[in-house]
């Protein structure tokens, strides 16, 4: 639906939504999800930090430090609790995760050249799905079975591969 959604607004950039996509599946975007995964628990570390924080009552009149100071003490306050609780490392790793996956998408949409083998990547992927389906097992049918076992990784070859060479 998110997809549908998008090419709404620019439904007469499709080739280059689609380019821009498979720029990002390309450009590392699995390495943001991981990366993003361990910012998630870095925030959840912040959460429990924060919450305890909030129970502090450090000098000891039984009302929570928190609730006794002003906005922007409070503000400093947190802030100093996260950077104590999140791994730099982590942050780090995350943000740059971010943008090499966005640069790569952005200069896809900017070279011509990237946008085709983009586009070619992500049509040898679809046609990939309905041979190893339809047309291997077909085939197999039909030919001996001492060459059966080659027949995915040729045609998977020829779909896949072989879109990324044009």
């Amino acid at each position: 639906m998110l997809t549908g959604f998008v090419l709404i607004f620019f439904g007469g950039l499709f080739i280059v939504s689609v380019a821009m996509v498979e720029a990002f599946k390309q450009g590392g975007s699995h390495i943001l999800i991981a990366n993003l995964k361990m910012l998630q628990e870095q925030l959840k570390n912040v959460e429990q930090a924060s919450e305890a924080d909030d129970k502090v009552d450090a000098d000891g009149d039984g009302v929570a430090d928190v609730l006794q100071i002003s906005q922007e003490e409070l503000a400093s306050r947190k802030m100093l609790v996260a950077v104590k609780a999140m791994d730099p490392f982590v942050v780090q790793e995350a943000f740059g995760a971010l943008w090499t996956s966005t640069v790569s998408a952005a200069a896809t949409v900017k070279l011509q050249f990237a946008r085709t083998v983009a586009l070619g990547i992500t049509i040898g992927d679809t046609l990939n799905r309905p041979v190893q389906r339809y047309f291997v097992p077909l085939l197999m049918a039909f030919t001996d079975p001492v060459y059966h076992k080659w027949y995915p990784s040729i045609f998977g070859y020829m779909c896949v591969r072989g879109a990324r060479a044009n």
